[in-house]
C-alpha cells in the first residue's frame, strides 16, 4: 500500500459525549458499556481501521483525562484482546519531560488490548523538536515506513503479550 492510498480520519475525545465509568463491570459481561453515550461509535471507528494512531499531549506526566476515560471505559478490550494484532502508532508531545510516562503507558495498554505497537515517538518543545523540520521529517519518514510495512501484512501477534503467556507457562 502506498502512502497516497490511506484514508485518514481524525477523532478527538472532546468531539464525543462519553460519560464517566460507573464501575458496574457490566462491560466485562456484555462486552460493551451499558451507558448510553458515544463510546460505541468511537469504538466502531477504531475497530474498523487498518491502523490505529493514538496520541496525547503530556498533562501532569500522563495522558489527557479525556483519553484515559475512553481507555478506562474500553478496559474489557484488554480481557478479550479486542485489537487483535492491529498495528498501533503512539505519539505524544510535551514541554520538556514526562513523555515516557505517556508513551510507555499507552504502549502497555495497547499491548494488553492485543494491539501491535509498531512505532512510538514524542516531540518536545525543549529540546526543540517540535519546530525542528529535520527531526520531524526523519521521525515522520520512519513512522511512515513502518505503517506501510505493517499495513501490508496480516495482523500480527504481539511479542510482548506472548511473553506473558510464556512466563506463565514456565518456559
Amino acid at each position: 500500500m502506498s502512502q497516497s492510498e490511506f484514508i485518514i480520519e481524525y477523532l478527538f475525545p472532546q468531539d464525543f459525549k462519553i460519560r464517566p465509568c460507573i464501575g458496574c463491570q457490566q462491560c466485562f459481561i456484555r462486552t460493551r458499556c451499558v451507558q448510553k453515550d458515544d463510546l460505541s461509535l468511537l469504538q466502531e471507528k477504531i475497530l474498523s481501521a487498518d491502523l490505529f494512531v493514538i496520541a496525547s499531549p503530556v498533562y501532569l506526566h500522563y495522558m489527557t483525562a479525556d483519553l484515559k476515560l475512553i481507555l478506562e471505559k474500553s478496559s474489557w478490550w484488554a480481557h478479550t484482546l479486542r485489537l487483535q494484532g492491529m498495528p498501533v502508532v503512539i505519539l505524544s508531545t510535551c514541554g520538556t519531560n514526562g513523555h515516557h510516562t505517556v508513551i510507555n503507558a499507552l504502549s502497555q495498554i495497547m499491548n494488553f488490548m492485543g494491539g501491535n505497537v509498531i512505532a512510538k515517538s514524542n516531540a518536545a518543545q525543549f529540546p526543540d523538536q517540535i519546530n525542528n523540520e529535520r527531526w520531524l521529517k526523519e521521525v515522520a519518514s520512519e513512522i511512515t515506513h513502518r505503517i506501510i510495512k505493517y499495513t501490508d501484512k496480516h495482523p500480527q501477534s504481539n511479542k510482548y503479550l506472548e511473553q506473558v503467556f510464556v512466563t506463565l507457562n514456565g518456559q
